[in-house]
C-alpha cells in the first residue's frame, strides 16, 4: 500500500469526492486535480493530507484519506 503526503488547497465537492487543487506529476503522469474520499474541509483553505489507495485516471488522482491537518 503506497502512501503520499500532499499540501493542497481545497476547492469543493465533485463526483462525491473532496477535490483539491494540484498541478504536477505522480508516477510519471501529469495530474491536474486530486480527489479524496473522507474528511471535512473548508473551501479555499490549505491542508496537509496523508493519502493511500492511489489511482490515476487521465489527469486526476483518486485516493482515500488517512490523516489531514489544516495549514495555518
Amino acid at each position: 500500500m503506497r502512501k503520499i503526503y500532499l499540501i493542497s488547497k481545497y476547492v469543493g465537492m465533485s463526483k462525491g469526492f473532496n477535490k483539491f487543487h494540484f498541478i504536477g506529476y505522480f508516477s510519471g503522469q501529469k495530474i491536474k486535480a486530486v480527489y479524496v474520499k473522507g474528511g471535512s474541509f473548508e473551501i479555499n483553505e490549505d491542508y496537509v493530507l496523508l493519502l493511500t489507495n492511489l489511482k490515476n485516471k487521465n489527469t486526476e488522482l483518486y485516493s482515500h484519506l488517512v490523516r489531514y491537518k489544516k495549514v495555518f
